[in-house]
């Protein structure tokens, strides 16, 4: 089991890392924009040091601008950075051919498991099942994330699943 932290303020990321619990940083989409990739560049040099193997960076745009974008964030930042990408059919495609050039992927915003074997497909490292939505959509989404879990289990994928947007634990 990995915990990422879910936050863009830096001194709230090094004060979790301090604890030794954090295995990672997953920054929000929310603070991601095409004019704002420098910021995120700065937050991410001002992780040097720390130790952080997992740093989800979240790519938005065409499928040229997240080509792109992935480019950069590699050669800038190497192998901790992890892409983020939402899932549907254009960007399963860019998945794919990521992976393919040995980038570490996680699709995101996975809501059933017909949409897991799509991505798992994809040959992507992680998929991240959104339990909250889910669950506001009226299904359980602990549920799916089971499924999702045992569907790639079974079938030896090797994917891992990350459970997101958990919001309560007495369901689990």
């Amino acid at each position: 089991m990995k915990i990422l932290i879910h936050s863009s303020n830096l001194k709230e990321i090094l004060q979790c890392y301090e604890t030794g619990l954090v295995d990672g940083i997953d920054y929000p989409y929310a603070i991601y924009s095409n004019s704002d990739l420098e910021c995120l560049y700065g937050m991410y040099d001002g992780l040097e040091g720390v130790g952080v193997e997992n740093v989800h960076i979240p790519l938005g745009g065409t499928v040229e601008q997240m080509t792109e974008k992935a480019d950069k964030i590699l050669s800038t930042h190497g192998y901790s950075a992890v892409l983020k990408i939402p899932v549907n059919r254009h960007n399963l495609t860019l998945a794919r051919a990521l992976s393919h050039r040995h980038y570490r992927v996680n699709v995101t915003h996975v809501y059933n498991p017909a949409q897991a074997v799509m991505v798992a497909k994809a040959g992507v490292d992680n998929v991240t099942v959104s339990v909250g939505a889910i669950d506001d959509f009226g299904y359980a989404g602990l549920e799916v994330l089971r499924g999702v879990a045992g569907m790639c289990n079974a079938q030896q994928v090797d994917t891992t699943v990350v459970a997101a947007d958990l919001r309560t634990t007495h369901r689990a």
